[in-house]
């Protein structure tokens, strides 16, 4: 997911200043997504393969890295809404949003991280 990326990319090496984390974590939204929806769009079939049958690419080995690439992402947007949120909740005066939002939000990420 691009946005998690820029997320971290802003927050880990262009901010300089907590100050500046602050400003990347008001800019960048950093939505739920629907992962069921998502689907492989990687073509592995492009470029014909010459390797003996035993190292060709399965429809196994496509389906069981996709799984691994999905949980990653998943793990990763995760975890950058977690940091997020908590940054926001620590803000201090004038940022902070309502408590309520902050349950809200946390209880959406732990349901998302849980699978539900």
């Amino acid at each position: 997911h691009v946005t998690t990326e820029k997320f971290f990319i802003d927050v880990n090496f262009l901010s300089k200043s907590y100050e500046e984390v602050l400003e990347h974590v008001e800019y960048t939204v950093i939505n739920p997504v629907d992962w069921k929806t998502l689907g492989d769009n990687r073509d592995f079939r492009t470029i014909l393969s010459y390797e003996p049958e035993e190292q060709e690419v399965t429809e196994e080995m496509i389906s069981v890295n996709l799984s691994l690439e999905l949980a990653f992402i998943r793990v990763r947007h995760d975890v950058a809404r977690a940091l997020a949120t908590c940054t926001k909740a620590s803000a201090g005066e004038g940022k902070v949003p309502p408590t309520s939002d902050t349950l809200k939000a946390l209880k959406e990420i732990e349901a998302s991280m849980s699978g539900q």
